[in-house]
């Protein structure tokens, strides 16, 4: 939790951020949480344009997962989908890549600090809200659209961090709440949806140790 604190108040230190390093890293992930963020909200394919796919390690527990990243980048594109009724709830997010090195304090304080911005400009816009998910983690801040997705999905877009064990995710979710379903982007009809698939959560020990 001190280190949670210490983290939002680097956050405001940072208004005029001086590393180019850093800025440049919050820009791609910016860039990569809005295509996420798009994609579910308005029920379309996620925007691949420049995107590699990248190959996720096997988990079953899910109806169907993708990889994207740009080679060499540190952050990397899971949409995942649930099996959910007579179709599935999505998701997308954007995490570290499996090997790439853990976020610096700055580097967390400037990707924060970016997300705070764009909350703050969509709730200007008066097209979303604050929706921020369970505080299980230190930092855990989000939002949403004021209405549901024509799956008659809630949508919730955030960011999660545990500066004391280097933990980030990332990204946006059809929440399960009521007649919540819709349609598989990534599974052609008539696959079996108990066929293995590939993905892996990324967990705070995945993580690589800070130097």
């Amino acid at each position: 939790m001190v280190r949670g604190l210490a983290l939002i108040m680097l956050v405001f230190l940072l208004a005029s951020p001086n590393s180019v390093s850093a800025q440049s890293l919050s820009e791609r992930w910016l860039e990569l949480w809005t295509r996420c963020r798009v994609a579910i909200e308005t029920v379309r394919p996620l925007d691949t344009e420049g995107l590699m796919p990248f190959e996720l390690q096997p988990n079953s527990r899910y109806h169907a997962q993708r990889g994207w990243w740009r080679d060499g980048d540190r952050f990397l594109v899971q949409e995942v989908e649930w099996r959910r009724g007579h179709g599935v709830r999505r998701g997308c997010d954007v995490n570290l890549a499996p090997d790439a090195a853990a976020l610096s304090d700055a580097e967390e304080a400037i990707v924060l600090r970016t997300f705070l911005v764009e909350r703050s400009r969509l709730i200007g816009d008066q097209t979303h809200q604050i929706r921020d998910p369970d505080p299980i983690f230190p930092i855990a801040l989000g939002v949403g659209p004021l209405h549901k997705n024509v799956n008659r999905c809630q949508v919730i877009s955030g960011i999660t961090i545990d500066p004391a064990s280097d933990f980030f995710t990332s990204g946006t979710g059809e929440q399960v709440f009521g007649d919540c379903v819709g349609q598989s982007f990534l599974k052609a009809k008539g696959k079996r949806p108990g066929e293995p698939i590939e993905w892996r959560v990324l967990l705070p020990t995945d993580r690589p140790l800070r130097h």
